[in-house]
């Protein structure tokens, strides 16, 4: 059977002949299509204008923390001090002023009994200077306040005395939990060293928004929370605070936003991953239409609507918007269908004319397997 190149290299002439007429084909199907464009299917897709609501929801993402958390240190150690003893262990809830360590306090127990002597001493000589001078002359009188002041001074040296032995037993701030306990008995700490920490039980969630969104955001707005370990737990919370001062993080800026926890979890633990959808802007009750509807901007705002089987533009104008719809405050009424889509199919004349045009064209002498 003759093939391809063979015939190509017998019969120039010809396939230079082909070639004109697969041009001038494809020049004639060009043609043909530009005269049925008229003849092409337009379908519409409608909605019609509803009263409904509309939410502007933002997300972020971010971590389970304990609404209060205290570090305990030893102040009172210097650059070396022995604890004595641990009262409490790893996640154990403690009530606010309970006894958690105590240190060597030794020195500082000293230091009260001599602050206590002194002033014993002090109120004894104020004693015998009352004793002394009864006439009440200049002089005794100044001698007088001299003793009192000194009797004042001891008592208040006393007073730091047991202020400073009471940095050696180290209490709970507020009720709450001991983690991350790091000590034992007979331990030696710093006044940098960490012992402990107190959490409440109380859970609170931190989320970093971007600073478009963050401006949006206020006090008191819902939020839906949903969480990477516990899946199917939704909680609800509102917006506690938000933060004044952005950070940046590889030139982008974000704010933080905590949140309250309206509903105690009791799975929920700090360091758990959160993902938070803060509604901040609902309107309710309002007409709407899909955002598709809603053609134009700025002044010239409208949409398309099919009256008599002719497409009509009608302004409107519009509020609120979100991802999904947009507000119309004037221009439509409830139950006022607008086009949402407009679709043009190919007709039947067009995709013949484009796919059988060169159907029929065959090669004389060329047999109608592949070529190799």
């Amino acid at each position: 059977m003759t093939t391809v190149r063979d015939f190509i290299k017998k019969n120039l002439w010809i396939v230079a002949i082909i070639i004109i007429i697969f041009a001038g084909s494809l020049y004639l199907g060009k043609q043909q299509t530009s005269d049925t464009t008229s003849s092409t299917e337009v379908t519409y897709e409608f909605s019609d204008a509803r009263i409904g609501d509309i939410d502007i929801v933002v997300s972020g993402v971010g971590q389970v923390e304990s609404s209060q958390q205290v570090e305990l240190k030893a102040v009172a150690a210097g650059d070396a001090i022995d604890v004595t003893a641990v009262y409490v262990e790893n996640n154990q809830k403690v009530t606010e002023g309970q006894l958690l360590f105590s240190l060597d306090s030794r020195d500082a127990t000293r230091s009260v009994q001599n602050a206590q002597l002194a002033l014993r001493s002090a109120q004894i000589k104020l004693k015998q200077t009352e004793d002394v001078y009864e006439k009440q002359t200049v002089d005794d009188k100044r001698v007088r306040q001299l003793d009192e002041i000194n009797v004042q001074e001891r008592m208040n040296a006393l007073t730091q005395a047991q202020e400073k032995l009471g940095d050696y037993q180290i209490r709970a701030p507020f009720d709450g939990i001991i983690t991350d306990l790091a000590i034992s008995s007979g331990d030696s700490v710093t006044r940098t060293d960490v012992l402990a920490s107190v959490i409440t039980d109380e859970n609170i969630v931190v989320v970093t928004l971007n600073e478009v969104d963050a401006l949006g955001v206020t006090e008191g707005n819902p939020v839906t929370l949903t969480f990477d370990a516990l899946e199917g737990v939704e909680v609800t919370g509102k917006v506690s605070r938000v933060d004044t001062i952005g950070v940046a993080d590889q030139g982008v800026v974000g704010y933080g936003v905590e949140i309250s926890i309206d509903e105690s979890e009791t799975k929920l633990r700090p360091g758990m991953s959160v993902n938070a959808e803060i509604t901040a802007q609902s309107v309710d009750n309002v007409l709407i239409v899909p955002n598709s509807a809603v053609k134009g901007s700025g002044k010239e705002v409208y949409v398309e609507r099919m009256i008599n089987n002719q497409v009509i533009k009608t302004t409107v104008k519009t509020g609120t918007s979100n991802t999904f719809y947009t507000e119309i405050t004037s221009g439509l009424s409830a139950g006022d269908t607008v086009i949402t889509n407009t679709v043009q199919a190919q007709s039947k004349e067009d995709a013949e004319t484009s796919s059988g045009l060169l159907g029929n064209l065959n090669l004389p002498g060329v047999g109608g397997g592949p070529g190799r």
